[in-house]
């Protein structure tokens, strides 16, 4: 749990598979809950939308040409894999 209150503070939004997994991950790294996203059946482009990083955000200390993609899963089909293997391909080009 060190883990996630030290490494998590830097995050701009967070996406979550579902809504129980969204209210533990809001507890356990102590995220905003206006940051946090519960998706538990689909993604929606439009319901995520990326922003123009400006000084008030607080992932504005990064560089606008990189996206830190960070996943913490047990990597189990059902658990948000899918979703993964879905969504990484077109943000890595």
């Amino acid at each position: 749990m060190l883990v996630l209150k030290s490494t998590l503070p830097t995050v701009g939004a967070a996406i979550c598979v579902s809504h129980t997994c969204c209210d533990n991950f809001i507890l356990r790294a102590y995220m905003l809950p206006s940051i946090v996203h519960s998706y538990s059946k689909l993604l929606l482009n439009g319901q995520f939308p990326c922003d123009q990083p400006t000084s008030s955000h607080r992932y504005a200390l990064f560089s606008i040409e990189r996206i830190m993609v960070v996943v913490v899963s047990r990597l189990v089909y059902r658990k948000g894999v899918n979703l993964l293997v879905g969504i990484i391909p077109p943000i890595c080009k």
